[in-house]
């Protein structure tokens, strides 16, 4: 089983490795220039923004930078090597041969397990990390216990380091220390726990003691959280009673079919066939999914997250492990084989059909502007003469900072197109246009609105062409300033 495990991590790996397609602007970015900050020895920490005290994902970043220097894939290593961690916990908690082939056929199918590689988000890592505490949980009563919770406690802490989405494991250590103590006793439990606990306890001092230090105060994590919860676009203050009733009712649940597919159906299996330490997993995928759905992002007002596929991943690997349960624990209450052949075909059959028919789309993303930025990036050290890019939405101006490693060259300069009213137009410079979809309306989420339109008007020459953005050749620019000061 070994060896199908190994074969499992391979073609994972590999999709995975394929799925890297543009880089993401907004929140990856983001973290990218946190993690380069810290590479680089500058100023890292100078707000109490979430982003900056998420740690466990910045520093990772910052030390592949250090290794490997500033890509893509590098930037999204921590969600690669999360994805391949999520199958080694999915094959691991397990319980028979069969299970752990059912474990690895659900986690190679994981359509939502591939595509979240390859985005720098700190979702994916900290559901990685969620999941080997709730292991460490599963395997409390086997040898080596008391070990397998340290660890497992030590993976808590971990995954609160990359996002605060790790508290929820709160409630499932607590199940677990309860079912115990009533089970063998205060004491017998206590023993098996201590080393766990002061795990827990010496880490949590640690962490209050660096938030003071760096941040000013103990808690700074929870305000700075409160502070940018009302800001988030997707915040529900304001909104109707129809969107607050579609949001706490049928949302959460549609999104959950939509992101696990048929693994849903063996899952939901698992949760009444599913007892002893195992049942854990049980546990952890209903506080999960119930905080997701009910839990509010703020401590001061009630705020729900919002209903979008990242703020769900810490519940994929208990929907691929109970999945697993779930498709064993039937086979074995089915007296004739030809029925457990039935029951394997259909839900193999099933799974992989789903694979099939997304994961192509999946590992073939576009990659357009990675092109468009190696085509500037060549043309810049081409020649000394000034480089100017004018990007029609402001997120442009974003990434190309990170697609030149975050360090701009002497002779490139980077505008928004909104900005080109307020500037000059240099004298003998290569001007480029930059330009994102959708090119028939001003984009809402770049806050000084889009000029693509204004840009295609005048049909410049296209550099590099493809779905997600285009690469124009503006010449000297005149044209191009003319049309924006017009539209200004």
């Amino acid at each position: 089983m070994r060896a199908l495990l190994a074969l499992t991590l391979v073609c994972v790996g590999a999709m995975c490795a394929a799925a890297q397609g543009d880089f993401v602007a907004s929140d990856p970015v983001a973290y990218a220039e946190i993690a380069h900050r810290l590479a680089s020895g500058g100023e890292a920490f100078t707000t109490r923004h979430p982003f900056e005290m998420r740690i466990g994902l910045t520093v990772p970043v910052a030390l592949f930078y250090k290794l490997f220097g500033v890509s893509v894939f590098v930037s999204n290593l921590p969600c690669f090597l999360a994805a391949l961690g999520i199958v080694i916990v999915a094959y691991a908690a397990a319980p028979t041969p069969r299970a752990k082939l059912f474990a690895l056929v659900f986690s190679a199918a994981s359509v939502t397990l591939v595509r979240h590689s390859a985005i720098l988000l700190p979702d994916l890592p900290c559901g990685a990390l969620m999941a080997a505490s709730v292991l460490g949980l599963a395997r409390r009563a086997g040898p080596n216990g008391a070990r397998w919770l340290a660890g497992g406690m030590i993976a808590a802490v971990a995954a609160f380091l990359v996002k605060e989405s790790a508290i929820w494991l709160a409630p499932i250590w607590t199940y677990a220390v309860i079912a115990d103590g009533r089970e063998h006793g205060a004491r017998s439990t206590f023993e098996r726990y201590r080393a766990a606990l002061v795990v827990g306890a010496v880490s949590v001092i640690a962490y209050l003691v660096l938030c003071a230090i760096v941040w000013g105060s103990p808690l700074a994590r929870l305000h700075g959280v409160d502070e940018v919860s009302a800001e988030h676009t997707w915040a529900m203050a304001g909104k109707s009673g129809a969107e607050w009733l579609a949001r706490l009712a049928w949302q959460p649940p549609i999104l959950f079919a939509k992101l696990f597919g048929f693994a849903l159906v063996p899952a939901v299996i698992a949760l009444v066939i599913v007892r002893g330490p195992a049942r854990v997993w049980v546990v952890a995928a209903a506080v999960i999914a119930l905080f997701f759905w009910f839990g509010s992002s703020s401590l001061t007002s009630y705020s729900p997250l919002p209903v979008r596929p990242r703020m769900v991943l810490p519940l994929l690997p208990c929907v691929l492990v109970l999945a697993a349960h779930g498709a064993d624990g039937l086979c074995e209450r089915i007296t004739y084989a030809w029925g457990r052949r039935a029951v394997i075909v259909v839900l193999v059959g099933s799974v992989g059909f789903t694979a099939v028919r997304v994961l192509p789309k999946v590992v073939s993303p576009d990659r357009s502007e990675r092109t468009a930025f190696a085509y500037l990036r060549g043309e810049a050290a081409a020649s000394p003469e000034p480089l100017i890019l004018v990007c029609g939405a402001r997120r442009g101006t974003w990434l190309a900072h990170f697609y030149f490693s975050f360090a701009l060259p002497p002779n490139v300069e980077v505008i928004a197109a909104a900005d080109v009213p307020m500037r000059e137009l240099p004298a003998n410079a290569r001007v480029r246009a930059l330009v994102y979809p959708p090119i028939t309306v001003d984009d809402p989420s770049d806050f000084e609105g889009d000029r693509a339109r204004v840009i295609n008007s005048l049909a410049l020459p296209v550099l590099v062409f493809g779905p997600a953005v285009q690469l124009q050749d503006a010449a000297s620019g005149e044209q191009l300033w003319s049309a924006l000061h017009q539209a200004r």
